[in-house]
């Protein structure tokens, strides 16, 4: 049997029509293709900055050497500071004031500090006389949050809030 002229040329003519078809459709893939990966390149790209910008939104790093600050006055007696904590606590973010907190007390005496944990309506005003510095650290699911206080012969000489959402070395 022998294939006619007419029927070469048109099997020819739908072999050129497929690769055609094929080459044209890859194209489309490619665009495609191209076009998911920029937009997973920009999704990616705006999660980092978006955590970048919460990081250092959510951070606090707050020092107060002069003034007023979280209701507490720099030069005021530790008695009178001592006095103030539920009301300072409430503004740094303490909801329930008997739950225990972590308290760190300096003295000028000692290197380490004496960690203490209390509940602020058990606490001695005694524990704390004469101490230089008290940091107190606030519970919390998100955060790792310090309030410190800084006494200068007995007076309130510095106030820092420190909060993080992440602890770098």
């Amino acid at each position: 049997m022998q294939v006619s002229r007419d029927d070469e040329g048109a099997s020819s003519i739908n072999m050129t029509r497929i690769r055609n078809l094929l080459a044209s459709n890859s194209g489309v893939i490619y665009r495609q293709f191209s076009m998911l990966l920029r937009f997973a390149g920009a999704l990616l790209l705006a999660l980092i900055i978006s955590a970048i910008a919460f990081l250092y939104l959510s951070t606090i790093d707050f020092t107060a050497e002069h003034g007023e600050a979280y209701g507490l006055n720099i030069g005021m007696p530790q008695q009178e500071v001592f006095d103030s904590l539920p009301k300072v606590l409430n503004l740094v973010g303490v909801e329930d004031l008997r739950e225990p907190l972590v308290l760190q007390i300096y003295t000028a005496k000692g290197a380490v500090p004496n960690t203490v944990e209390f509940a602020l309506n058990e606490l001695d005003y005694s524990l704390l006389a004469g101490a230089t510095r008290w940091t107190i650290y606030i519970d919390s699911n998100y955060f790792f949050d310090s309030f410190t206080l800084d006494f200068c012969e007995q007076e309130l000489c510095r106030i820092k809030r420190y909060r993080q959402f992440l602890e770098f070395p």
